[in-house]
Protein backbone atom coordinates (compact mmCIF):
# COMPACT_ATOMS: atom_id res chain seq x y z
CA UNK A 1 0.00 0.00 0.00
CA UNK A 2 1.18 3.74 -1.09
CA UNK A 3 0.43 4.91 2.57
CA UNK A 4 2.17 2.44 4.18
CA UNK A 5 5.07 4.19 6.78
CA UNK A 6 8.92 3.90 8.15
CA UNK A 7 7.85 3.86 11.85
CA UNK A 8 10.11 6.31 12.61
CA UNK A 9 10.24 9.07 9.93
CA UNK A 10 6.72 8.28 8.62
CA UNK A 11 7.73 8.37 4.74
CA UNK A 12 5.29 6.45 2.98
CA UNK A 13 5.71 5.03 -0.46
CA UNK A 14 4.15 7.62 -1.69
CA UNK A 15 7.36 9.61 -1.19
CA UNK A 16 8.98 7.25 -3.47
CA UNK A 17 11.20 5.36 0.04
CA UNK A 18 11.86 1.74 -0.14
CA UNK A 19 10.76 -0.19 2.83
CA UNK A 20 11.89 -3.04 4.48
CA UNK A 21 11.21 -5.34 7.54
CA UNK A 22 13.34 -5.48 10.63
CA UNK A 23 14.85 -8.58 10.75
CA UNK A 24 14.06 -9.36 14.51
CA UNK A 25 10.13 -9.42 14.51
CA UNK A 26 9.27 -9.10 10.21
CA UNK A 27 6.79 -6.68 11.28
CA UNK A 28 8.14 -3.18 11.71
CA UNK A 29 8.88 -0.90 8.66
CA UNK A 30 11.91 1.56 7.94
CA UNK A 31 13.12 2.98 5.40
CA UNK A 32 16.64 3.11 6.40
CA UNK A 33 18.98 1.57 8.31
CA UNK A 34 19.75 5.09 9.87
CA UNK A 35 15.48 4.86 10.91
CA UNK A 36 15.80 1.90 11.87
CA UNK A 37 18.97 2.24 14.52
CA UNK A 38 17.11 5.78 15.44
CA UNK A 39 13.80 3.51 16.17
CA UNK A 40 15.41 0.75 18.30
CA UNK A 41 15.55 2.13 22.15
CA UNK A 42 11.25 2.39 22.01
CA UNK A 43 11.30 -0.84 19.38
CA UNK A 44 13.37 -2.64 21.38
CA UNK A 45 10.64 -4.56 24.08
CA UNK A 46 8.00 -4.65 21.07
CA UNK A 47 10.59 -6.26 18.79
CA UNK A 48 11.12 -8.91 21.71
CA UNK A 49 7.64 -9.42 22.15
CA UNK A 50 6.63 -9.60 18.60
CA UNK A 51 9.71 -12.41 18.18
CA UNK A 52 8.13 -14.56 21.10
CA UNK A 53 4.67 -14.36 19.65
CA UNK A 54 6.30 -15.84 16.40
CA UNK A 55 8.47 -18.72 17.38
CA UNK A 56 5.42 -19.45 19.79
CA UNK A 57 3.34 -19.99 16.90
CA UNK A 58 5.81 -21.47 14.87
CA UNK A 59 6.20 -23.93 17.87
CA UNK A 60 2.28 -24.73 18.14
CA UNK A 61 2.20 -25.10 14.30
CA UNK A 62 4.99 -27.83 14.24
CA UNK A 63 3.04 -29.34 17.61
CA UNK A 64 -0.05 -29.54 15.44
CA UNK A 65 1.51 -31.11 12.32
CA UNK A 66 3.49 -33.91 14.42
CA UNK A 67 0.14 -34.48 16.17
CA UNK A 68 -1.54 -35.09 12.78
CA UNK A 69 1.40 -36.94 11.74
CA UNK A 70 0.96 -39.48 14.83
CA UNK A 71 -2.44 -39.97 13.97
CA UNK A 72 -1.77 -40.54 10.71
CA UNK A 73 1.13 -43.51 12.01
CA UNK A 74 -1.29 -44.44 14.54
CA UNK A 75 -3.87 -45.75 11.32
CA UNK A 76 -1.39 -47.65 9.70
CA UNK A 77 0.42 -49.54 12.06
CA UNK A 78 -0.76 -52.76 11.31
CA UNK A 79 0.94 -51.89 7.14
CA UNK A 80 3.95 -50.88 9.09
CA UNK A 81 4.21 -54.37 10.56
CA UNK A 82 3.46 -56.50 7.71
CA UNK A 83 5.24 -54.65 5.01
CA UNK A 84 8.61 -53.13 7.38
CA UNK A 85 10.09 -56.69 8.95
CA UNK A 86 9.91 -57.66 4.69
CA UNK A 87 11.39 -54.46 3.44
CA UNK A 88 14.95 -55.36 5.83
CA UNK A 89 14.22 -59.00 5.15
CA UNK A 90 14.74 -59.62 8.77
CA UNK A 91 14.90 -64.07 8.08
CA UNK A 92 17.77 -63.13 6.38
CA UNK A 93 19.23 -61.41 8.78
CA UNK A 94 17.79 -60.04 12.30
CA UNK A 95 20.77 -57.76 12.71
CA UNK A 96 19.76 -56.07 9.95
CA UNK A 97 17.45 -54.08 12.13
CA UNK A 98 20.44 -52.50 14.06
CA UNK A 99 21.85 -50.97 11.23
CA UNK A 100 18.76 -50.14 9.11
CA UNK A 101 15.69 -48.10 9.27
CA UNK A 102 12.55 -47.78 6.67
CA UNK A 103 11.67 -44.47 5.96
CA UNK A 104 8.41 -43.90 4.56
CA UNK A 105 8.06 -40.33 3.31
CA UNK A 106 5.21 -38.58 3.22
CA UNK A 107 2.96 -35.08 2.00
CA UNK A 108 -0.15 -33.57 3.78
CA UNK A 109 -3.29 -33.36 1.84
CA UNK A 110 -4.91 -30.47 2.14
CA UNK A 111 -8.60 -29.99 3.32
CA UNK A 112 -8.50 -34.20 4.37
CA UNK A 113 -10.37 -35.03 7.54
CA UNK A 114 -9.64 -38.79 8.19
CA UNK A 115 -6.30 -39.02 9.67
CA UNK A 116 -5.83 -42.11 7.99
CA UNK A 117 -6.28 -40.50 4.54
CA UNK A 118 -4.38 -37.19 6.07
CA UNK A 119 -1.00 -38.07 4.38
CA UNK A 120 0.29 -39.36 0.96
CA UNK A 121 2.41 -41.76 0.38
CA UNK A 122 5.28 -40.93 -2.30
CA UNK A 123 8.16 -43.35 -1.13
CA UNK A 124 9.21 -46.03 1.32
CA UNK A 125 13.09 -46.71 1.03
CA UNK A 126 15.47 -49.10 3.71
CA UNK A 127 18.27 -46.23 4.97
CA UNK A 128 21.08 -46.81 7.18
CA UNK A 129 20.97 -45.17 10.61
CA UNK A 130 23.49 -41.94 9.52
CA UNK A 131 21.11 -41.11 6.42
CA UNK A 132 20.14 -37.88 8.23
CA UNK A 133 23.75 -37.71 9.76
CA UNK A 134 25.81 -39.29 12.20
CA UNK A 135 24.46 -37.67 14.98
CA UNK A 136 20.25 -38.62 14.01
CA UNK A 137 22.09 -41.68 13.24
CA UNK A 138 23.49 -41.95 17.04
CA UNK A 139 19.20 -40.75 18.21
CA UNK A 140 17.99 -43.41 16.43
CA UNK A 141 20.29 -46.19 17.90
CA UNK A 142 19.75 -45.08 21.34
CA UNK A 143 16.03 -44.76 20.57
CA UNK A 144 15.96 -48.63 19.00
CA UNK A 145 17.98 -50.00 22.32
CA UNK A 146 15.23 -48.63 24.19
CA UNK A 147 12.26 -50.45 22.39
CA UNK A 148 14.82 -53.23 22.18
CA UNK A 149 14.68 -53.66 25.69
CA UNK A 150 10.40 -53.49 25.51
CA UNK A 151 10.64 -56.15 23.14
CA UNK A 152 12.79 -58.21 25.33
CA UNK A 153 10.63 -57.29 28.21
CA UNK A 154 7.70 -59.18 26.60
CA UNK A 155 9.27 -62.15 24.99
CA UNK A 156 10.65 -60.64 21.80
CA UNK A 157 13.66 -60.39 20.46
CA UNK A 158 13.87 -56.96 19.28
CA UNK A 159 12.31 -53.83 16.71
CA UNK A 160 12.59 -52.37 13.89
CA UNK A 161 12.32 -48.73 13.51
CA UNK A 162 10.03 -47.26 10.90
CA UNK A 163 10.44 -43.38 10.88
CA UNK A 164 7.59 -41.54 8.66
CA UNK A 165 8.78 -38.00 7.63
CA UNK A 166 6.75 -35.20 6.35
CA UNK A 167 8.70 -33.88 3.56
CA UNK A 168 6.69 -30.11 3.47
CA UNK A 169 7.37 -29.57 7.32
CA UNK A 170 10.21 -31.74 7.69
CA UNK A 171 8.34 -33.59 10.61
CA UNK A 172 9.20 -37.19 11.54
CA UNK A 173 7.16 -39.74 13.59
CA UNK A 174 9.16 -42.73 15.04
CA UNK A 175 7.32 -46.05 15.06
CA UNK A 176 9.36 -48.90 16.09
CA UNK A 177 7.60 -52.20 15.06
CA UNK A 178 8.73 -55.33 17.52
CA UNK A 179 9.54 -58.85 16.44
CA UNK A 180 9.53 -62.49 17.94
CA UNK A 181 11.33 -65.80 16.47
CA UNK A 182 8.67 -66.05 14.58
CA UNK A 183 10.50 -63.74 12.10
CA UNK A 184 12.65 -67.14 10.86
CA UNK A 185 9.74 -68.18 8.89
CA UNK A 186 8.72 -65.34 6.98
CA UNK A 187 9.09 -65.67 3.36
CA UNK A 188 12.17 -64.01 2.52
CA UNK A 189 12.58 -61.64 -1.21
CA UNK A 190 8.52 -60.75 -0.22
CA UNK A 191 8.03 -57.83 -2.22
CA UNK A 192 7.26 -55.11 -0.23
CA UNK A 193 7.16 -51.20 -1.74
CA UNK A 194 5.09 -50.95 -3.96
CA UNK A 195 2.22 -53.11 -1.95
CA UNK A 196 3.23 -51.08 1.09
CA UNK A 197 2.76 -47.52 -0.64
CA UNK A 198 -0.53 -48.77 -2.14
CA UNK A 199 -1.83 -49.89 1.31
CA UNK A 200 -1.14 -46.71 2.93
CA UNK A 201 -2.70 -44.25 0.00
CA UNK A 202 -5.99 -46.36 -0.54
CA UNK A 203 -6.80 -45.62 3.45
CA UNK A 204 -7.06 -49.01 4.25
CA UNK A 205 -6.13 -49.66 8.22
CA UNK A 206 -6.85 -53.18 8.55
Amino acid sequence: METTQCQHCWKSRADKVTLFRCSGCQIALYCSKECQKASWPSHKATCKLNSSRQAAMANQDQSNKLKKLRSYCTKHRPAFTEFGLSALDLAQDPTRCTRDFLLITVMPVPDETRSEKAFFASGAEVVSFDFFGKERGDELRNQLKSYEQEAKRIGGISCILVVVCDIVSSVQNICPVGFNDDIYQMETGRSWQLPLLQKLNSGIVH
